[in-house]
């Protein structure tokens, strides 16, 4: 199992909504793991444990915010 310290996936809605569901683009380290989710959190944990994480390793949610500028 490889070791990261605490992952942070961030989220991002996306415009597209499908059958009444919303869908997700989802990253960790600024790393693209699905442009197409339903449950950013849980999926992506999922491909992450695919990937060979450490289950034992903390993982945060953080939605990414549209950027503004005033």
């Amino acid at each position: 199992m490889r070791k990261h310290g605490t992952m942070i996936i961030t989220c991002k809605r996306r415009p597209l909504i499908i059958r009444g569901e919303e869908s997700y683009e989802v990253r960790a380290a600024g790393r693209l793991l699905s442009d197409n989710v339903r449950d950013p959190l849980t999926d992506g944990a999922r491909i992450l444990l695919a990937e060979g994480v450490d289950p034992a390793e903390p993982l945060v949610l953080r939605q990414r915010a549209p950027r503004w500028t005033a």
